[in-house]
């Protein structure tokens, strides 16, 4: 009996810590990354986490299918990282939304209009690509999980992905979008109101 009491105290222990440490801002509920009401088997998590099985190559315990690097059109010198290459799981505009799970599920649709980026990067903001810092941008620092991040003022910070081919802190699409996010528009992880934070990081235009 005192082991049931003491399991199920740290159950709630645990879900309490995760749901601390998600946040408000996690909140998925209502938002456009709602995946209950774009997959057949009405799924919140499940088309793009699993809790078993997951892909290990890019961890997140990540489930759905994504197209490699080399199908998309990218800018010079970019090579993209899986916080990229895993968005593009849908927006490339070709991969079926209800593709996951291992499976090679086509029963669902894939995105049209503008949040079918397509293959063609080279008319967005450059993604894969190395920050480079230096007079005109943000300075690059350490957040508090020891990772990389922009500082771009007022206790805000961009992170940066460590790219395992190239070694470098890129920009990748989770850069600027917080998936998890839909507090503000466009996913992004501060308002952007006067374009304040494209300046966070553009910051002697």
């Amino acid at each position: 009996m005192k082991t049931t009491k003491c399991l199920g105290g740290t159950i709630l222990i645990v879900a309490f810590v995760a749901g601390a440490a998600l946040g408000a801002e996690s909140n998925m509920a209502g938002s456009k990354h709602d995946m209950r009401l774009t997959n057949s088997n009405r799924e919140l998590c499940l088309p793009c986490h699993t809790p078993h099985g997951g892909d290990e190559t890019v961890g997140y315990l990540w489930n759905h299918a994504y197209q490699p690097a080399s199908a998309f059109t990218t800018w010079e010198n970019a090579t993209l990282g899986d916080e990229s290459l895993m968005c593009m799981g849908c927006h490339d505009g070709q991969t079926v939304r209800d593709n996951y799970g291992g499976g090679k599920n086509s029963a669902g649709y894939v995105l049209v209009g503008p949040p079918a980026i397509g293959t063609d990067l080279t008319d967005d903001h450059p993604v894969g690509v190395e920050y480079q810092g230096g007079s005109r941008y943000a300075g690059k620092t350490t957040g508090e999980d020891g990772d990389p991040v922009v500082d771009i003022g007022d206790g805000k910070h961009l992170p940066l992905y460590r790219n395992a081919t190239t070694g470098k802190d890129q920009v990748e699409c989770a850069t600027c979008h917080a998936v998890h996010n839909h507090t503000k528009d466009y996913l992004l992880r501060y308002e952007n109101t006067g374009s304040a934070l494209c300046l966070g990081c553009h910051a002697t235009w």
